[in-house]
Formats: structure tokens, sequence, C-alpha cells
């Protein structure tokens, strides 16, 4: 009866011990690697591009998303604020929850009056070219970028920059002190 016992014993120990060889193997199985922005940059239209980056935003390189920033900056002096209009805060912890995993699934858009005062901060489901949405990355890419905190605060205002009617963007650098500017480009980057 001993010799039994123990032959059961060891052979559950051997069964138990094979079973999580394959969860470790599993485990080591390296990440896809990411891709860059090549497919992106070969279509032609708007809509095709957001459309990519729908498919295809969450496989890109991080630090390419976060290079797309760039393109956003804008010099504080070309921003030039509608005078009636009313500036909208939000701290970015509130943003952040609001936009939740999403990538390019939907994008940060406005609710404007007619003083062109922005009212509330909404997600939309798609790219407009209308000047009055974000990418969601964007933000993301901000943050790290500018190290900003929880609390920070992104301030929306109706501007012009340049010839062109937008939402822009300012907010603190924790570092320096300094107010950045961004506004929307015509892609969806």
């Amino acid at each position: 009866m001993r010799k039994f016992a123990l032959i059961v014993v060891i052979m559950l120990t051997l069964f138990s011990c094979k079973k999580h060889v394959p969860e470790a193997r599993e485990s080591l199985v390296a990440a896809p690697p990411c891709i860059t922005m090549a497919g992106y940059d070969s279509l032609s239209t708007i809509a095709l591009k957001a459309a990519w980056l729908r498919d295809h935003g969450a496989e890109v390189c991080p630090n390419l998303l976060n290079d797309a920033e760039k393109t956003h900056l804008v010099v504080d002096t070309t921003v030039v604020p509608y005078p009636d209009a009313k500036t909208y805060i939000m701290q970015w912890q509130t943003l952040d929850s609001l936009v939740g995993n999403y990538m390019y699934q939907k994008y940060v858009s406005f609710e404007v009056d007619s003083d062109r005062s922005i009212t509330n901060v909404v997600l939309v489901p798609e790219y407009k070219d209308n000047g009055l949405c974000y990418s969601i990355p964007l933000f993301r890419s901000i943050v790290d970028l500018y190290q900003l905190s929880p609390t920070s605060e992104f301030e929306f205002i109706s501007a012009k920059v340049g010839p062109n009617e937008t939402i822009a963007i300012r907010f603190k650098d924790n570092s320096t002190g300094d107010v950045i500017y961004y506004d929307y480009t015509i892609e969806p980057k």
C-alpha cells in the first residue's frame, strides 16, 4: 500500500510540473514588432489615413506616435484667441478618464456655443477634418513629453492660428513653467 501511495504522489508531482512548463513558455514569447507609419504616409486622402490609424494605430511604434505630437506644436505668438470666447479647463486625470483605453477608435472633440466658447469636451467616433478634434495619442504623448501630472490642466480655447479657426490646446510645461500651445493639423495623427 505504501508503494502504491508513493507511486501516486510521484506521478502527481510529475504531471503537475509538466502542466506549468507550457505556461512558462507562453510568457517567454516576444511581443510582435511594432510597425512604422509607412502605410499611413502612402495614403492620399484624410479619410483613408483616419481609417488606417483606426485599424493599425495600436501597432505603431510608440516613439513614432510621440514624434507625431511635434506636428501639432505651434508658436504662441501665432495663436490669437477670440476675445469673447471663454477658456474650458480640464485636468489630465479627468480627460484621461474620459478617453479610457481608446487609441484612434475615438477622437476628442468639443461642443462650442455661439460666442465660440467651449462648453464641453466629448468623444466622437471618427476623425473630422474641421479642426475641432484631436487624437487621443496626442494627449498621451504631451503628458509623457512634458511629464504632466494627473492634476495638470489642459486649457481649450477657440482661436485663430494663422488663417485657420481652431480649438487651441494650452498647458504649462512642468519643468520650465512655459505655456505651450498645440493646434490641430489637417491630418489625424
